[in-house]
């Protein structure tokens, strides 16, 4: 797993329209949360665990070029951290919380990376409050192999970038600061 920072988040922003006639958050794991298509490649998007989008949905124009220059710098990102991968865009959605919303533990695909940017939030860590308070929000993940499952949290603030393996078990601690927003992108990994 990679925590780095993406400092164009904002950049971002006027992409998440929230066309309430895409929503397909009944479908997956998240609870009190909206979930909306953003891009997917038709044809390697077949290839992975993940709801097909109707007719290849795009739901802004500028996602393709926007898709282009994550993957590029995620390319950099990936070389910067010794990890040599050949890797391709495969699909991204957006979530939006409401106020309570999580999403149950979950994976990918085996053969992808998943990518989640936050677009809003802060850091919230403060010494004077348990550990379960700070958690309101956080990603948490479960890596399993090996000798010992190792358990990790990660708050959300806008710019922050988590970048992991598919088949890494997470999931997100019920939301309490609003707005959260998140964008997420699954690559294909080729062998």
């Amino acid at each position: 797993m990679i925590d780095t920072e993406y400092t164009k988040y904002q950049d971002l922003l006027p992409l998440v329209e929230s066309n309430p006639n895409s929503e397909y958050s009944n479908e997956t794991v998240a609870f009190n949360a909206r979930q909306y298509p953003l891009w997917s490649d038709p044809v390697v998007a077949q290839t992975v665990k993940h709801k097909q989008y109707r007719d290849n949905y795009v739901q802004h124009p500028a996602w393709e070029e926007a898709t282009h220059d994550i993957f590029e710098w995620t390319k950099r990102r990936l070389k910067r951290n010794k990890i040599d991968l050949n890797f391709v865009p495969t699909i991204s959605w957006s979530m939006e919380y409401a106020a309570g919303g999580w999403q149950s533990m979950h994976t990918h695909d085996s053969d992808c990376i998943t990518q989640i940017f936050y677009l809003d939030g802060e850091i919230n860590r403060d010494p004077n409050v348990s550990a379960k308070e700070n958690n309101w929000g956080s990603m948490y993940a479960f890596l399993t192999k090996g000798d010992k499952p190792l358990y990790k949290s990660f708050s959300s603030w806008a710019g922050r970038c988590i970048i992991l393996r598919g088949d890494i078990f997470h999931g997100v601690y019920p939301i309490k600061t609003l707005p959260r927003r998140t964008i997420i992108m699954d690559y294909k990994v080729i062998r």
